[in-house]
């Protein structure tokens, strides 16, 4: 598969690349937490989502430490790519300003 099709398959929607943006500053959040930090999502769009990123290996999850109920999700060495990618995202769009 050509890459910019595995990318865009990958990380390619608004979402996916907003809750990999959550996880440059904090490495480690809960499902909760990603609610409270994008707007807009819905419950099931964040689910499916954050499946995808386990699925590809760019997110783990774990349950928490002190409430085994709760999952917690945390960037893999392979999301540290993608942080790159958004860096460069982010310094283009702040010189469109």
């Amino acid at each position: 598969m050509m890459p910019f099709y595995k990318a865009a398959e990958v990380i390619g929607d608004r979402w996916t690349l907003l809750i990999i943006q959550q996880f440059q500053a904090e490495r480690s959040l809960s499902f909760t937490e990603l609610m409270g930090r994008i707007p807009g999502i819905a419950t099931n769009m964040l689910s499916s989502r954050l499946e995808k990123l386990v699925s590809h290996g760019i997110v783990r999850v774990a349950a928490d430490r002190t409430d085994r109920r709760k999952r917690v999700y945390s960037p893999t060495p392979k999301a540290d790519g993608v942080f790159r990618v958004l860096r460069a995202i982010e310094l283009w769009c702040n010189k469109q300003d």
